[in-house]
């Protein structure tokens, strides 16, 4: 189930995976597939939308360059009161 942008959930038997989405190519028939990248592994489908939204934010402050300082200060910036 794809869920937002690059992220999506696999439901099993008996849990769901949640991550990102990956593809490879299957060694049988050299279609390419889809699957989730390093799973996190939850019991229903709203942890594995609250996995969702911490791998997202996880991967949007892998590529901040700097302190968060200035992260928040733009953030902060933002805020109308």
């Amino acid at each position: 189930i794809k869920v937002i942008g690059k992220y999506g959930i696999e439901v099993g038997d008996k849990c769901y995976a949640a991550g990102k989405i990956g593809k490879q190519t299957d060694k049988k028939t050299g279609a390419e597939v889809e699957y989730i990248q390093n799973p996190a592994y939850c019991t229903s489908v709203h942890s594995a939308l609250n996995a969702i939204r911490k791998r997202m934010q996880m991967d949007a402050l892998k590529n901040i360059d700097g302190g968060l300082e200035k992260s928040a200060e733009k953030m902060i910036e933002k805020i109308k009161f």
